[in-house]
């Protein structure tokens, strides 16, 4: 990998100049969606009231300028190959693809007995105010992304499989997994740290404390994906299929195809979320078996 301007300053100064370029394109994409939002005579902090086409261009900005933007110009800048740095380049089999796939489907269970789990938890008494807060947080946040996921139109659908299928995924693949987990793992010479601490600010920066556990769990699994396979493809593949099922499900929720507690199975089963877990860890074995790649430097 050939070194660019920035490869060999320290963790701390690359930690600097890649918050600083993530601050940069956030304060640009905040910018342009309040213009949108003035256009739209609503105020900026009403979010929840603002409609499903509204919400999507302000989704679509925020992956282009606080997710992807950032991660490219700092991939550009540590190597001159920035698709090399951000492990693009490697093929991967078909079977791995296969495997990645259905893990990301068996472990639906599992992931909703987690976010049960999760719900359940309180704060003490001396911080029920922040609990509050957290709380009108969830709401505020459920609501906005209900108002973007409604639609009757099979054109939206494709939108948001786009959006939340494929934008989402490739951007914060990018910024996570391949920024920010290199960056921690070459600073420690712990892989295992890098994938943990990524993990963890994946699931914080979502701003969603009763989703937390679920998301670091994915967070881990996507990081341990890149590992294996030094391709970033793979997480973002495994990425991919997580959201876009929980985008089809809600579509056919709305067209009332499926049961409206589709996407909770498992949530109260211990069983079903136990075999689900069991499943996937095979899958998951399968996967790092097939990739036999015990490095990423």
């Amino acid at each position: 990998m050939e070194p660019g301007i920035f490869s060999n300053r320290s963790f701390s100064s690359k930690a600097v100049v890649f918050v600083l370029l993530i601050v940069a394109g956030f304060c640009l994409a905040t910018l342009i969606v309040k213009i949108i939002l003035l256009a739209s005579n609503t105020e900026t902090g009403q979010m929840t009231e603002l409609s499903g086409q509204t919400l999507r261009v302000v989704q679509t900005l925020q992956s282009i300028f606080v997710f992807i933007i950032p991660a490219l110009l700092f991939a550009w800048i540590c190597c001159t190959r920035p698709i090399e740095y951000l492990y693009f380049e490697k093929k991967n089999k078909a079977f791995v693809i296969i495997f990645v796939a259905a893990a990301c489907i068996v472990v639906i269970p599992f992931i909703n007995w987690l976010a049960h789990v999760n719900e359940q938890m309180s704060f003490p008494d001396a911080l029920s105010g922040v609990e509050h807060q957290m709380q009108k947080s969830e709401t505020a946040n459920r609501v906005a992304m209900n108002n973007m996921l409604r639609t009757d139109s099979p054109g939206i659908l494709l939108y948001n499989i786009f959006l939340i299928g494929v934008l989402a995924a490739v951007g914060e693949e990018l910024l996570f997994r391949g920024v920010i987990q290199r960056l921690i793992a070459d600073a420690s010479k712990n892989i295992h740290l890098g994938i943990w601490v990524s993990a963890f600010v994946f699931s914080a920066i979502h701003f969603q404390f009763y989703g937390f556990v679920p998301r670091l769990f994915l967070g881990a699994w996507f990081g341990y994906l890149l590992y294996w396979s030094k391709s970033l493809w793979i997480p973002i593949l495994a990425h991919f299929v997580n959201n876009t099922i929980a985008v089809v499900i809600s579509y056919l929720q709305q067209r009332k195809i499926v049961d409206p507690l589709a996407d909770t199975i498992g949530k109260e089963n211990m069983a079903l979320s136990g075999i689900s877990v069991i499943v996937f860890g095979f899958f998951a074995w399968m996967i790092y078996r097939s990739t036999k790649q015990p490095n990423l430097s």
